[in-house]
Parts: C-alpha cells; structure tokens; sequence
C-alpha cells in the first residue's frame, strides 16, 4: 500500500465531521425509538421468594438406621429430592390449583387500578393486535390446524408462564418469582402460589392411606409367621426331631460300625471257605494227616481235635514198630492202615462239620446285621428329607420375620409422620415471603438506551466510511496530480470557510 493511501486521523475525523448530520441524525433517531419503547412497553415488575427444603421428616428414620459411612448416600439424595419438589410446583396441577384465587385477585385489581390515558391507550392497543390474531387464526380454525382456546384457558396459561422456579445450586433453597405488570398482583400471586404448594406438598406426602396399607400388610405377614411357626413345631413333633445335625451324626456312626462288622463278617466267611476247600483237599489225598486249622471258639466247644491227633499219631507209632516184624502186606500192618484211614477221615469230617457250622452262624450273623444297615438308612434319608423340609421352612420363616419388622417399622415411621402432618410439622419453610417490588425488571431503561446508542453510532460510522470509501470526487490536492497527471496551479477556498475566517 503506498502512503498516499493510507487514512491519517485527520482523514478519518474529516469524514465523520462531514457526514455529521447523517451520523446525530441516525444516533437522535435510535434514542428517540428507544425511550419510545421504554415508556409505551408495559412495565414488568418480578415478585420473588426463597422457600427452604429442609431436611425434614421423610429422611429421619433413614439417617438413623444409617451407618456413619453411608451418610453420604442421604446427602446424594438431597438434588433429587429437589428435583422432585421442583417438579411439584412446576406443574400443571399447582397451577389448576391456584388459578380460582388469582383470577379473582386480577379481577379486584383490575377493578381498583387507575384508568390513566397511557393504560387506556395500551389496552386499545392489545385489543385491537388481539383481534387481528383472531381474525388471522379465522381460517386455522375451520380447517381444523389450530385449536380455539377460551379466555380462561388464554389466563391460565398466561400466568403459568408468568410464574418461575429454579434451584439455587450447592444450597436447598427454591427461588420462586412471578412476573407482572402489576407489583401487589405479582406479590400477592406468588405468595398464593407458596402456600398453594405447601399445601400441595403435605397432601403429596400425605402417609394415612400408606399407613392402612402397612397395617393390613403387618396383619399378614404376622398371621403367615405364626402358620410358618406352627408348621416348625408340628413337623419336629410328629417326626420326634430335637436336633437333626446330632441324630444324622449318630446314624451316621452306626451305619459306619455295622458296616464294618459286615465287611469283618464276609472276610471271615471267605477265609472259613478256604479252610474247608483246603480240608476238602487234603481228604482227597491219603498220605499227609490233616493239620487242624484255627477255628476259632466254636470249634473248640462243638469236639476236641486233640484226641484225634493223638490216637493218630500213637498209631503212626505202633505202625512203624509193627514194620520190624512184619512186612507192609501183614494183616496187622494193613489194621493199622485202616484205622490210621478212619481217624484221618474222622478228623476230616469233623472239620468240615465245624466250618459250615462256622459259616452258617457268620452267615447268620450277617443276615441280622443287613436289615439294620437298610433300616437305619431308610432312616438318614428320611432325617435328610425333614432337614430339607426343615430348612425351607426356616428360611421362609426368615423372610417372613424379615418381612413383618420391615413393615413394622415403616408402619411406625408412617404413624410418626402422619403425627406430624396433623402437627402441620413441614420440610419446607418460607424464609422469603414475596413483597411488591419497588422497581420494574422490564424494560431496563437504560441498558435499552446505551444498547441503541451503540448500534447508532456503529451503524451511522459505518455508513459515514462506506459513503466516503464509494465517492469518486477529488478530496485533496495530490488527488489532482495521481488521477490528473497535470501540476496544480491554485486552489480555492470554500465560502463557507472564508467567511468564518473573516
């Protein structure tokens, strides 16, 4: 960019100088629209209060079966609780509530207010755009794309979003306001919505039907309690159970020990066996004599092997003396024979007849020890049934004694706090009541004001700089060398300017 181009301070001064009128006649305009709407704008004054949400009887009893590590979750709870308390007064119902009482205020202030010249000339003028809404509407109406509400409905909407409510954060304090162009109006509607809502919150909270409910509840539960408690007491009496874990134990160590006697008794059956097929053995061959095997008691006491064994060998003996006189085919050597013969197959006998007489009385034995095995089973397992059966009913007791000091306790609580609505005893406090307000919060006068004189001078600056930065005309004297390419010669004064310097 050469320097001829560049704007001095001077160059920019000159412009907004020259086009001074256009720049105070668009700043004198905008101010003039600006106080124009401030004073034809209906004012609007905003009534507040603060309502506290204290900590209140719905959270006692919770605290006090608390621990002190999860107090924390009560105090989790608090934004919730006042969500839903915003939710109570933001809704459609508080409003329904308390529309009979604020039609009729707005109709006793309507009545009281002065009829000012200003008030006549807004109202014909919000009657006269409220026609031509209605006339405009006309046709929405007949084809049925827009509803016709009545005035009442139009009223009661109006003042449901005159009236506000917002939670002021890391406090428990619900400010309240309701907006309106009349401040005792707007006072004294904001205090009948307060009140309409703490009425609104007890009935909300109301615990009397609760209170039946639980009381009828506790009547079961008790009544289910005292059937479990006698279905306990019946089962142990007609099964003769005083303690199934002790006599399970008992069973247990018996079955154990008969089993034990059995195993014992069918070692000893199979070991008898093997002795009689040993004998049995030995029978059949005619050489060797039959050693006497261990038989035990009963053995002993049926016959007495001893003397057999002694007669046999006494033979054996006189055998081998009779030899050295007589050859083996001797007549008294074959007697010998035969009665060494009969006293080994004697002997034979005779064991055999004490081992099946053995097996029979272990067999025996073993017959009487089964059936107590299989009785005192069927036994356990009818203790094991019944302890099932017991135990469910334990557990069901369990929950049922759960259940009956739940609703106990909440029954108790709820009789509390029933106590304490009749007590009108509240969670909410008023610590704010609504007072008319003193100034308007719209229109901010003077906010409108600095705000239009802002956009003015922007607006007309701006223009000033487009208007010069558009003209074509020769401004200076070295505009006449650049675009001319000739010397300049003279140059004259503006009247104007001689003139003031005369």
């Amino acid at each position: 960019m050469s320097e001829a181009n560049i704007l001095s301070l001077r160059d920019i001064l000159h412009i907004f100088f020259k086009n001074k009128k256009i720049i105070l006649t668009i700043l004198i305009t905008s101010i003039l629209c600006s106080l124009t709407y401030s004073i034809l704008t209906t004012k609007i004054y905003r009534a507040e209060s603060d309502v506290l949400i204290k900590m209140g009887r719905e959270k006692f009893s919770a605290i006090n079966s608390m621990t002190g590590v999860n107090y924390n979750v009560v105090f989790q709870e608090r934004t919730q609780n006042i969500n839903n308390e915003l939710k109570i007064i933001t809704g459609t119902q508080l409003s329904k509530l308390v529309f009979p009482q604020l039609k009729a205020l707005l109709e006793r202030h309507h009545a009281l207010e002065k009829k000012t010249f200003l008030k006549q000339l807004k109202t014909f003028s919000k009657a006269v755009i409220k026609n031509t809404k209605e006339i405009i509407r006309l046709p929405l109406y007949w084809l049925c794309l827009a509803k016709k509400i009545t005035e009442d409905e139009a009223l009661a909407y109006n003042l449901e979003k005159k009236f506000h409510a917002e939670y002021l954060e890391d406090t428990d304090i619900i400010h309240l306001t309701f907006s309106w162009s009349n401040p005792d109006f707007a006072a004294h509607a904001l205090n009948i919505y307060t009140n309409e809502y703490l009425r609104y919150h007890t009935e909300v909270h109301n615990t009397e039907k609760a209170l039946n409910l639980y009381s009828e509840q506790l009547d079961v539960h008790e009544q289910n309690l005292f059937k479990i408690e006698r279905e306990i007491q019946c089962l142990c009496k007609k099964n003769n159970i005083s303690n199934i874990e002790k006599q399970k134990t008992l069973l247990l160590s018996d079955i154990s020990l008969l089993e034990k006697d059995l195993l014992d008794l069918s070692i000893r059956i199979i070991s008898t066996e093997n002795k009689m097929l040993y004998i049995n053995t030995m029978m059949s061959s005619n050489e060797e004599w039959i050693e006497t095997p261990n038989i035990g008691q009963l053995g002993e006491k049926v016959t007495d092997l001893a003397t057999l064994d002694k007669i046999y060998f006494d033979l054996k003996t006189s055998k081998e003396r009779i030899r050295n006189d007589f050859t083996d085919n001797s007549k008294e050597v074959q007697d010998v024979n035969r009665q060494i013969t009969g006293i080994r197959k004697q002997k034979g006998e005779s064991l055999v007849n004490i081992l099946n007489t053995e097996i029979n009385a272990l067999l025996s034995q073993q017959s009487l020890i089964q059936p107590q095995i299989s009785q005192k089973t069927k036994k356990l397992e009818r203790l094991s049934f019944l302890k099932v059966q017991l135990e469910q009913l334990e557990r069901s007791k369990t929950i049922a004694q759960d259940n009956f000091l739940l609703y106990s306790k909440k029954a108790e609580d709820l009789r509390i706090f029933n106590e304490l609505d009749k007590s009108q005893i509240l969670s909410l406090k008023i610590i704010n009541p609504a007072l008319p307000p003193l100034l308007p919060s719209h229109p901010k006068k003077w906010l409108i004001l600095g705000i239009s004189i802002f956009f003015a001078l922007f607006f007309s600056f701006g223009l000033s700089i487009l208007r010069e930065y558009f003209s074509h005309g020769i401004r200076k004297q070295r505009d006449v060398e650049e675009y001319l390419n000739l010397p300049l010669l003279t140059t004259i004064p503006e009247l104007e300017k001689l003139q003031h310097r005369s």
